[in-house]
């Protein structure tokens, strides 16, 4: 398939960068796979193996067919080119650029080790990301609803969860589901040392500093997870790519890419649409707006849009129009979202800015900051202004020390009202996230505590606090000047700082930081470009080598192992016979002290069913064997089941025939009642009393029904 994708690439655009050919065609192997798994998935309800491969082998020969004039052009082309690229690397003689490649094929190979033999070791994972992939795998469609207590699974889009299915389905158990993190990751190397190259810096640096990207620890831990956030940077960077050919560099041709790029985008997460939203507001501001412009690319290319939009509603429309074609499975979410806030403040920030870049533009802005006059004026209204800062608002200066030096009172709702006055007046997410944010980027001091759900940390890196946030400053101050602004690092800038922004307005929670990977990734793309422009002598160019790779090798120690793994039981992992033996209630330290899946996990069969009674937030993949055999009920969508009310704290479970009956039908002895969320106890059921002589109970909340 991929061959097939690159054979198509290269007749569309045989006169392109190596790079851009892989990223383009990397977008058709994965548009591929979309479009393929929905249509059997959705639309024939068959998601086996045959029609998979059958389906795939036809679209690729019918392709080849039409292409075989340029398949042997294509293949010498792929040699010429990667013999070129490593003929640079060896004639480079860049000492710290061959230790980066090494280290880098390293990490991958570590990151491969990790998924063969660590099972899925994150909560979010327990609760929601693996249980879609095996109940496609196991009823072999994509319904339109699946059966669970935790109902962001039924109105969040899927799109990341199709790779998994594609790993799943080839392989047949879960060893390998948390692959397709692991490749965007190399992807986002791809696209940044592309988009480095567009922004005219050398070769060996653009490859030097892509690489050093890989070692950001929320990439490097992201690499091996069940999660999508990774996944989501990939694609959100390929769609950045394509986006800047159309938009910065006037190549209308690409349309059709950046709208697959922005379809895929658009099923992979909730917040992909939202991503999709920012690209335009920014645009607004390296450009501008010019009316007439916007007709005319409209008339010239009116075809091509509507096509594109077209295919971003296939890839991508499906999740939101699953429910009988009506918004209303994704209204739940949409509703909770300040979108008239968010417009408002979207509004008033593109207009400040562009205001300000208007009167900066007419004033000779330089010249006047020079006079002595305004510069006292202006200290003079900066120091009353303070002043009365500190005299009306007292509690905001204890709210950003405070924040500064232990930020968990900020991410604990509890305690936050009682210690942070001015922020219980105003209670606003952009407020907290904005004086969080210097000591999340620091990581709080807890580097050796890195896990991959990343509590109370940005992962952010060494790297991005000692050049990528140094980068933004610098940038800051260059936007204004034409020649920066209206270039692809400008709009590199502008979009990244639009972005995080608009997350703060409505995204605060202790683990937000896994969806801001972006911020540091352009952070570090920036600072090379910086470092370009200021044509660096050798020898700073190499003290700034060996600080990333001491920071790169800093990295690889802190994330070798993540806080998630039950350091006592690493060594078995890599003596065990059988990888299919490895588990996470075994391997993982959150399962110390559930017994109910250790029992689970330790005595009962592969094909042994499970009715479970759970919450909004129960762990669902324990149940799971690695050969996903074991089928799971949830019991509240049983025929029959009810609780009786006993004294407002308590409940009943019902024992009645229809209950009963449909337990046979399904051959389900064991019953598993989990009233309690693992992540926070604001997700809980009221304490479920099972009393019923047919009933044998096994550990705290685990029963066997005999019969």
């Amino acid at each position: 398939m991929f061959y097939t994708a690159y054979t198509t690439t290269f007749f569309l655009k045989k006169d392109k960068l190596l790079s851009e050919k892989l990223i383009t065609a990397l977008l058709f192997y994965f548009s591929q796979i979309t479009l393929t798994l929905l249509i059997l998935g959705v639309i024939f309800q068959n998601l086996h193996i045959v029609p998979i491969i059958g389906l795939n082998c036809y679209i690729c020969i019918i392709i080849l067919i039409f292409l075989k004039n340029y398949i042997k052009d294509a293949t010498i082309d792929l040699i010429k080119d990667f013999s070129h690229f490593f003929g640079d690397i060896i004639k480079s003689k860049d000492w710290f650029l061959y230790i980066i490649i090494i280290l880098f094929i390293g990490e991958v190979s570590w990151v491969l080790l990790k998924i063969l033999y660590f099972p899925t070791h994150v909560w979010d994972s327990f609760a929601y990301h693996v249980h879609p992939v095996v109940e496609w795998f196991q009823r072999n469609m994509i319904p339109t609803s699946i059966d669970t207590p935790v109902v962001r699974l039924n109105r969040n889009p899927l799109g990341v969860k199709l790779f998994i299915y594609w790993i799943g389905v080839f392989t047949g158990n879960m060893t390998w589901f948390e692959l397709p993190q692991m490749i965007s990751g190399i992807i986002i190397i791809l696209v940044s040392y592309t988009l480095m190259l567009k922004m005219k810096i050398q070769k060996i640096s653009a490859l030097k500093y892509a690489l050093s990207i890989y070692f950001i620890p929320l990439i490097l831990l992201e690499s091996r997870t069940c999660q999508d956030h990774l996944v989501l940077m990939g694609i959100t960077m390929m769609a950045l790519y394509f986006f800047l050919e159309v938009f910065l560099e006037k190549n209308n041709k690409e349309i059709l890419f950046l709208a697959f790029a922005m379809g895929l985008l658009l099923g992979a997460k909730i917040s992909g649409l939202h991503i999709i939203i920012i690209f335009f507001p920014a645009l607004f501001l390296v450009k501008g707006f010019n009316l007439r412009a916007i007709q005319k690319f409209i008339r010239e290319n009116y075809l091509s849009l509507i096509t594109g939009i077209l295919s971003i509603i296939i890839l991508g429309g499906f999740w939101y129009l699953k429910d009988n074609f009506i918004w209303r499975a994704y209204s739940n979410t949409i509703k909770r979202l300040p979108m008239i806030k968010l417009g408002i403040i979207f509004l008033l920030t593109t207009a400040l800015i562009y205001l300000s870049y208007l009167l900066l533009r007419k004033w000779d802005w330089r010249n006047f900051f020079k006079n002595k006059k305004v510069i006292i004026i202006g200290i003079i209204i900066f120091a009353v202004f303070f002043l009365s800062l500190i005299l009306l608002n007292t509690g905001l200066i204890k709210t950003f020390i405070l924040s500064s030096e232990n930020p968990r009172p900020l991410l604990s709702e509890k305690s936050f009202f009682d210690q942070h006055p001015v922020l219980k007046k105003i209670n606003g997410d952009f407020l907290k996230n904005i004086l969080l944010f210097p000591s999340r980027i620091k990581d709080i001091g807890m580097h050796v505590g890195y896990t991959p759900d990343f509590l109370e940390q940005s992962g952010f890196g060494i790297q991005f606090f000692g050049f990528g946030l140094l980068a933004y400053l610098i940038m800051t101050y260059l936007f204004f000047r034409s020649k920066y602004r209206n270039s692809i690092s400008g709009y590199l800038y502008i979009f990244s700082v639009l972005l995080l922004l608009s997350y703060f307005i409505y995204y605060f929670t202790a683990a937000n930081y896994r969806l801001f990977m972006f911020f540091p990734i352009i952070g570090l793309m920036l600072w090379a470009f910086i470092c370009t422009e200021m044509s660096l002598k050798p020898i700073f160019v190499k003290f700034i080598d060996f600080l990333m790779l001491i920071m790169i090798i800093f990295n690889i120690g802190v994330t070798l192992f993540d806080g998630n793994t039950d350091s006592f039981k690493v060594k078995t992992l890599f003596t065990m016979e059988n990888t299919d033996d490895r588990t996470s209630v075994t391997y993982s330290s959150f399962f110390n002290k559930k017994e109910d899946y250790r029992f689970i996990d330790s005595y009962l069969k592969p094909n042994e069913p499970i009715g479970f009674l759970g919450n909004t937030d129960s762990w669902i993949s324990p149940y799971f064997d690695n050969q996903m055999k074991r089928h799971i009920f949830h019991l509240e969508s049983l025929a029959g089941f009810s609780l009786i009310s006993i004294d407002g704290e308590r409940d009943l479970l019902d024992w009645n025939e229809t209950l009963k009956t449909n337990l046979k039908k399904r051959n389900i002895h064991f019953l598993h009642i989990n009233p309690q969320g693992f992540r926070s106890k604001n997700y809980k059921l009221k304490r479920i009393i099972v009393d019923n002589p047919e009933i044998i109970r096994i550990t705290k909340n685990l029963y066997y029904y005999k019969y």
